[in-house]
């Protein structure tokens, strides 16, 4: 949800989620620092194993 408030250059928004027992919901405020912490996690994450299956195309489609 991070990074998409990042990419959307959002503020805040609201994570909801449904159960059997009822509706969550609650605001979310934007974490710069967090974003700057996971970007090269996901840029390792996406290099490693996103990158190869476009061109490799292991996983049936």
């Amino acid at each position: 949800m991070q990074i998409q408030m990042a990419m959307c250059e959002m503020q805040w928004g609201y994570f909801v989620v449904w159960t059997p027992f009822g509706l969550h919901h609650e605001k979310v405020t934007y974490n710069a620092a967090l974003v700057d912490q996971m970007i090269p996690q996901l840029r390792e994450f996406h290099q490693m194993y996103l990158c190869p299956e476009y061109f490799l195309m292991r996983l049936p489609r």
